[in-house]
């Protein structure tokens, strides 16, 4: 039996690295792709193992010649590269300690990267269009012009793009319009693409139990939210189940996302209830 293959784009992000350990532990050669080439930093001492196992890749995904070669024979790429802002300063900061002041400096900053009056700023490597949409098109396109040349009877490649459960407060609309056009461009190739869209919400690492880092502060508001909701209304009223979403782990997004490349008859959209389920 042929070993299994995938290739990540966006392999040293913080979910993009749990894809890449999850294929590693579930038997599947994984290439990572990223502008650095370089492996995360190890949040445990068990990430030391599974990094080495990883095969670490530069590449500018909006510069096919970077990459292409590489992803012969391959059977699944996934797609896991996006922005809540386009000045990124924010990636950082959200994953640092708690300070007020600066905090509050940065979002906006990073509030004002995304709205403010000089679009010309924007780069193809910070936009919502290049890095959400167009990026993932590109991909599918070269993907899509190699199963062209195989056999008819050859399955398609699975696609997996990681898209988002909705909008969120504070962040532009160009975010969520800019992955649900991307949605749209990758369902229409199909059948020469496998599309599994995931929509996951906001997103912690169970490995990471730090309790002043900024996402875990955030985790334990949302998640006591959810509880009360829960608690209150169950899940009987529409209105409040679409207002208070529930969070999931990196985890649990990769676990879905090897759950959905392995049943060959699926595609589509795994939405947020459905990752959540899966605790």
């Amino acid at each position: 039996m042929a070993s299994k293959s995938i290739a990540v784009f966006g392999g040293n992000g913080f979910l993009g690295k749990r894809i890449c350990q999850q294929g590693i532990e579930s038997g599947y050669k994984v290439i990572s792709f990223t502008r650095s080439g370089k492996p995360p930093t190890p949040t445990s001492h068990h990430d030391i193992h599974w990094l080495k196992q990883v095969q670490w890749e530069k590449a500018d995904i909006l510069k096919p010649d970077t990459y292409k070669k590489q992803l012969n024979g391959i059977d699944t790429v996934v797609h896991s590269m996006g922005l809540l802002f386009e000045n990124s300063n924010y990636k950082s900061s959200l994953d640092s300690e708690l300070d007020l002041f600066e905090d509050l400096k940065s979002l906006q900053k990073s509030i004002l990267g995304s709205t403010g009056p000089n679009p010309m700023a924007r780069t193809t490597q910070n936009s919502y269009a290049s890095i959400q949409r167009d990026s993932a098109v590109l991909l599918a396109d070269i993907l899509l012009k190699k199963h062209s040349k195989k056999a008819a009877s050859s399955p398609p490649v699975s696609f997996v793009y990681i898209s988002a459960d909705q909008e969120l407060p504070a962040v532009p609309s160009g975010y969520l319009t800019t992955k649900r056009e991307a949605e749209t461009e990758l369902r229409s190739r199909s059948p020469g693409i496998r599309s599994i869209i995931m929509r996951p919400g906001f997103m912690y690492d169970e490995l990471d139990q730090n309790p002043r880092k900024k996402r875990n502060i955030v985790k334990g508001v949302l998640q006591a939210g959810f509880e009360i909701k829960n608690c209150v209304f169950g899940d009987s009223v529409p209105l409040v189940n679409g207002i208070i979403r529930p969070i999931v782990s990196t985890q649990m997004v990769a676990r879905e996302v090897y759950k959905k490349i392995e049943d060959e008859s699926f595609f589509g959209i795994v939405p947020l209830d459905e990752i959540a389920r899966g605790r």
